[in-house]
């Protein structure tokens, strides 16, 4: 729990296409301790005590953010005290919350895709510690506990303009089996892969 902000925070600093960050250090901060506690894993890197990377997990993705909004109430007021502030964001919320449910099952040009439960939910490494083969090292540690609990294959979802986060799955083994809308008209692409 004591990384919780630590990792809260270079979410803040290297996730910002996400809405996730718009919500702020203390929502992030509580997502993470969930994340900590929970069905999901977290598996990070130190530097000089501050996460230079981590990785978030969920086996059931569909699921995950109702147990998290039902196990910390003061998250739920920090949206409806986003919402009440800036209204634009209900939309915007709306399709974070319906995300998980719009890449169960999809439509490819290759007919309709089951899609695994299990998600690598995101993946960040510190700019200034980038290049230097940690995302790949907390990929590498993620899939090894993957492997121990029998998930034989999972998914991530990833925005199609995000050219160097489609590029590190895809070096990574990830095959792309479709593109979902989460938000408005923007393109996301969905990978797969098999261990």
């Amino acid at each position: 729990e004591s990384d919780a902000t630590g990792i809260a925070l270079l979410h803040k600093k290297t996730l910002t296409t996400g809405f996730l960050a718009k919500l702020g250090i203390g929502f992030l901060r509580s997502l993470y301790i969930f994340l900590l506690k929970k069905e999901l894993v977290i598996v990070y890197a130190n530097n000089n005590s501050a996460p230079s990377g981590f990785v978030s997990f969920s086996y059931n993705s569909s699921k995950m953010m109702n147990k998290f909004l039902l196990s910390c109430p003061i998250c739920i007021f920090r949206i409806i005290g986003i919402t009440i502030l800036s209204p634009a964001y209900l939309k915007r919320i709306m399709e974070t919350f319906e995300a998980p449910f719009k890449s169960k099952t999809t439509q490819s040009k290759f007919g309709k895709v089951e899609l695994p439960c299990a998600e690598l939910l995101s993946i960040s490494v510190d700019p200034a510690n980038q290049k230097a083969g940690i995302g790949n090292q907390l990929l590498y540690a993620l899939e090894d506990h993957l492997r121990v609990h029998n998930i034989e294959k999972y998914k991530v979802i990833a925005g199609a303009t995000l050219a160097s986060a489609n590029n590190f799955y895809k070096k990574n083994g990830f095959i792309l089996v479709a593109q979902i809308i989460i938000h408005g008209s923007e393109l996301s692409n969905v990978y797969i892969k098999e261990l």
